[in-house]
């Protein structure tokens, strides 16, 4: 097994969320992060979907003299009996929250959910809130653009009501914590609405974000 696996930042956060196997890394592309979650001493599958991507994950496994075994699957369905820990990274947000809603059977069995949607985050945010599971860390980064890495275990989240809809859209941890790099993110967004407001009036759902995050922002 090769041991120079060098992670890109927003990897090596997502690694630093992991603490039980065997583990499951969903669209594992060339299968950096399992080799490096392998190295540390993790049981490791590593799943694509699609040939293409399936034959280079193979393939670079084989490279790095890994034991890590990879799947042909689509989604978590029918993932191995003994995962205990699921990885879904660099997805869109719909696409988080159909792998999930579509293996929600196979979801009594997960100790840990890690997730990285990087668009529509309310959508998975959302649905592992209604099914019983705690966001209990969370970072947000910076990669060209805003994604917030997002750790759940079994659990209820609880917040106060007035920012429940900044944790259902932003994640419960970050919003507990006052992370800064959510405010900078938040501080974004609301420039954005603002510039949108001086060209065309807001519709209903573009001006409850804005007063939320004001809200949010002022009880800083």
């Amino acid at each position: 097994m090769k041991s120079n696996i060098i992670l890109s930042n927003r990897l090596e956060v997502a690694s630093s969320l992991v603490d039980t196997s065997p583990c499951i890394d969903v669209g594992s592309d060339h299968g950096l992060l399992a080799l490096f979650l392998e190295n540390k001493g993790y049981k490791v599958y590593a799943s694509e979907n699609k040939i293409g991507p399936y034959n280079r994950l193979v393939n670079n496994l084989k490279e790095n003299f890994s034991s890590i075994t990879p799947l042909f699957i689509d989604g978590i369905l029918k993932m191995p009996d003994d995962i205990k820990c699921i990885i879904i990274l660099g997805m869109g947000g719909d696409t988080i929250y159909k792998i999930l809603s579509e293996g929600r059977n196979r979801l009594n069995q997960i100790e840990s959910i890690i997730i990285e949607p990087q668009s529509n985050f309310k959508m998975p945010i959302s649905f592992l809130y209604e099914n019983g599971f705690e966001n209990i860390d969370s970072k947000l980064i910076y990669e060209k653009h805003y994604y917030p890495i997002l750790k759940y275990v079994k659990g209820q989240d609880k917040i106060d009501d007035k920012f429940k809809y900044i944790a259902l859209n932003y994640g419960f941890d970050l919003v507990r914590k006052r992370d800064s790099q959510l405010r900078v993110y938040l501080e974004i967004e609301l420039e954005k609405l603002n510039n949108i407001e001086k060209l065309y009036e807001l519709d209903s759902e573009k001006k409850n974000k804005k007063n939320e995050i004001l809200n949010f922002l002022n009880s800083w």
